[in-house]
């Protein structure tokens, strides 16, 4: 039991490299032992099966499934993530790095743009990706930085959106 909660540790907590040569010499000391209390007989095989079962157990523990998957108006949510080149732990912080930063109010969605094709062939047929770009029509309402003029209106342009076939 031990073992399995030092592994989830492992998992959660160190990078992938990390965890398999740390486990690598945990598993190794634990079959020492266990080899010097049989008195050394069958070491080596028995490093070998241990090595074997902890590295099964290790694999199951780590590469379990645990997509969440969410819906919206009968629609697959998809989730992504960003790494930003520029501190976003703050608004203070993002306006730094802004060239324009106002107040404003979304007026409509004008459309969705794809862009990024990437196609990915397989044995039987070609898929094709697409990241999607929303584009919202935006009242300026307040500048706060930069000068875009009061009460006009903007398009901005953000990622994600409907896929290409509407179905996530």
């Amino acid at each position: 039991i031990s073992s399995i909660v030092i592994m989830i540790i492992f998992c959660g907590l160190i990078s992938f490299p990390v965890a398999v040569n740390a486990w690598y010499t945990y598993t190794i000391q634990l079959s020492q032992y266990w080899a010097a209390e049989l008195g050394g007989k069958y070491e080596k095989v028995l490093i070998g099966v241990v090595v074997f079962l902890l590295l099964v157990g290790f694999t199951f523990i780590c590469y379990q499934k645990t997509e969440k998957v969410d819906y919206y108006n009968g629609k697959r949510v998809e989730y992504i993530s960003a790494i930003y080149a520029h501190d976003t732990t703050s608004p203070e912080k993002a306006v730094g790095v802004s060239d324009y930063v106002f107040v404003g109010t979304v007026k409509q969605i004008l459309r969705t743009e794809y862009r990024n094709e990437v196609i990915i062939d397989n044995a039987d047929n070609q898929e094709v990706f697409y990241d999607p770009y929303t584009v919202y029509e935006i009242e300026v309402i307040k500048n706060i930085k930069g000068n875009l003029g009061e009460e006009k209106i903007v398009e901005l342009m953000r990622f994600g959106g409907l896929d290409k076939d509407g179905n996530s």
